[in-house]
């Protein structure tokens, strides 16, 4: 790699895939090994920060990678924080919406329309009880009479019905990870078997069925976590918000405690 810095995510990325191709190192070859999706990996050759995980998900699969092309983890780790730095600054745009004057109401044409139908009708029906000619006739009913009869019903109120319990109640032997209001990146690796991955969004329930086995679970952002449930234990607050955490579930004895990573 050149000793020149790539501070921008296009040459930061640029840099990243001719060291990999100079080391002779596939794509293919970083998927396998390091379990990373094809979308991650290509997001990070073409500088394309905005599809990566958290930041610091991010650099921990950035470690993985230039250990296995035989580069200095630091040196990389360093230039990435500039070119995420420059991606953020590329990404603040605030919009500023006009803000349209409100028409002002006109009630006076509404009343003189009203009074003009009330007056009417008592017009017609005074007229009609002269046509019968009634003797004993009630007195024609007044524009001030008229007017509750003439008023808007109101609607009546909607029934709000209240929405049923979203929340899922896992089988026995399933993994339930539920994020908050952020997304989260999840690798589950359970005992004897292979490992998952997935970016969970904001809101987001995954359902892995372990078998009652002893799981691995590594967090990429800990505070976008509301709740992680297996074999009846329920956890909660498992870290803060862009902290890696490590958690074993499903061992006999004691519960332990989560391994953070920097």
């Amino acid at each position: 790699m050149s000793t020149q810095e790539r501070n921008s995510p296009r040459e930061f990325g640029e840099a990243l895939k001719a060291a990999r191709t100079a080391a002779g190192v596939s794509q293919e070859t970083l998927i396998d090994r390091l379990k990373i999706s094809r979308r991650t990996l290509e997001a990070f050759e073409r500088g394309e920060f905005g599809k990566l995980p958290s930041r610091t998900f991010a650099r921990m699969f950035l470690r993985q990678i230039v250990e296995i092309l035989g580069e200095s983890p630091d040196r990389w780790t360093g230039l990435f924080e500039k070119a995420w730095d420059r991606f953020l600054q590329g990404s603040q745009v605030i919009h500023v919406a006009a803000i349209e004057p409100r028409a002002r109401r006109r009630v006076g044409p509404w009343i003189i329309g009203l009074v003009v139908v009330v007056v009417g009708v008592a017009g017609v029906l005074y007229l009609a009880g002269r046509v019968q000619g009634q003797g004993d006739r009630p007195a024609p009913p007044t524009p001030a009479a008229l007017l509750p009869l003439l008023a808007p019903t109101p609607s009546p109120s909607p029934v709000i019905t209240p929405p049923p319990d979203a929340t899922p109640t896992p089988a026995p032997g399933v993994l339930l990870v539920r994020t908050g209001a952020a997304s989260c990146w999840v690798q589950v690796r359970i005992a004897d078997q292979g490992m998952q991955s997935r970016l969970l969004a904001a809101g987001e329930v995954w359902e892995v069925p372990a078998g009652g086995k002893e799981v691995e679970v590594v967090l990429g952002d800990a505070g976008a976590i509301e709740a992680i449930e297996y074999l009846g234990e329920t956890r909660a607050n498992v870290g803060r918000s862009g902290e890696v955490v490590r958690l074993v579930l499903g061992q006999p004895g004691a519960v332990p405690e989560p391994t953070r990573r920097p």
